[in-house]
């Protein structure tokens, strides 16, 4: 072929191709062009299908936290947390606290039921509820602090032995020469005092000027001075206001008016006298009571013990085995006691 054929057919063919020919001649295609054919390349199907398989296949290296609009999750409003961000002050996550509150959860206590099916919870002794539980009742550590808690209560005493121990309601007598016993009464109805007998006795003269003339040695003389001396405390203390009581009497409400713990009853110069109403108006009687009233610290446990030992021995008619069974009982039950007790052979039988 000439070469000057050759050349003609080359010029034709340019002019029909006039993008090849400029490709040809070294020039690169416009960045417009180009990304043209990337996006129509990309919306086509083959890719897209290859670009869905490889997400497939591709693990995922991290969770991320869905916080858009969606069926299961709540939009959000500026500023705010999700709840699993949330802590207070402290730094602790709220979800953790509230675990930890209701006992469920990471935090909570372990779940320690039976698999076998039965739903009954596990006793439990740790203080971490309330002390009531609707389902069980009380707990048993609530319980045994209520009964070994020591508490400060009334006791008339002398020699360093307890003669009886009072209660709001009534008081439980130990050894006795009528024997142990518990006697109950209102107590808003009965009046304490601790009284200086000698100084009670000469405020009493000096207002009867005619028990200095009577025969003390006549019995009935005697009964008749007890008997007006009885009623001249009775006078004196039973109406008369706290602050109106003669300057020898005492009144005790609770036990932080008695004679404090560690004080000797014998060398207070004080005895425990007791006026029981009938009503507000009325006497029913009145106790004198060999010691003075003292404060003494006891368990609720112990006490209870006392009151129950001395109830079952009432059917005993002979006092003397009353104290003797009473008192083995305390040696042997609470022996912490016994040498606050008098034991059989000290009590005066006469």
């Amino acid at each position: 072929m000439a070469l000057g054929t050759y050349k003609q057919k080359r010029r034709a063919a340019s002019k029909q191709h006039p993008a090849l020919s400029s490709a040809g001649a070294g020039r690169r295609p416009s960045t417009e062009r180009l990304n043209n054919l990337q996006a129509l390349a990309n919306a086509s199907q083959p890719v897209q299908q290859l670009r869905a398989l490889q997400r497939r296949e591709t693990p995922v290296a991290q969770r991320e936290v869905d916080t858009s609009t969606s069926a299961f999750l709540p939009d959000y409003a500026a500023g705010e947390k999700a709840g699993w961000e949330k802590k207070d002050r402290t730094g602790v996550a709220d979800w953790a606290q509230e675990d930890y509150r209701s006992g469920k959860g990471k935090t909570g206590a372990p779940d320690k039921s039976s698999i076998t099916g039965n739903l009954r919870p596990t006793p439990r002794t740790d203080r971490d509820g309330k002390s009531i539980d609707p389902a069980e009742g009380v707990k048993l550590w609530a319980v045994h602090e209520f009964l070994m808690e020591e508490t400060t209560m009334i006791a008339s005493m002398t020699g360093g032995k307890i003669g009886s121990i009072y209660f709001p309601g009534g008081r439980v007598r130990t050894t006795h020469a009528r024997g142990p016993t518990v006697e109950e009464h209102p107590h808003a109805l009965t009046l304490q005092f601790n009284i200086d007998p000698i100084a009670c006795w000469r405020a009493f003269v000096m207002a009867n000027a005619w028990v200095a003339d009577m025969d003390r040695n006549n019995e009935i003389h005697a009964k008749a001075v007890r008997r007006r001396f009885k009623r001249f405390k009775i006078v004196k203390m039973a109406g008369a206001a706290p602050d109106q009581l003669p300057p020898w009497a005492t009144l005790i409400k609770t036990p932080d008016d008695a004679l404090p713990e560690g004080t000797d009853p014998d060398t207070s110069g004080v005895k425990l006298f007791e006026i029981m109403l009938r009503d507000s108006q009325h006497v029913k009687s009145t106790h004198p009571s060999r010691g003075a009233a003292a404060q003494i610290k006891i368990t609720r446990a112990d006490l209870m013990k006392l009151k129950a030992v001395a109830k079952s021995l009432e059917g005993i008619p002979d006092p003397q085995a009353q104290n003797g069974a009473f008192y083995r009982y305390v040696t042997m039950k609470l022996p912490h006691l016994a040498p606050l007790i008098r034991k059989p052979g000290e009590v005066d039988y006469g």
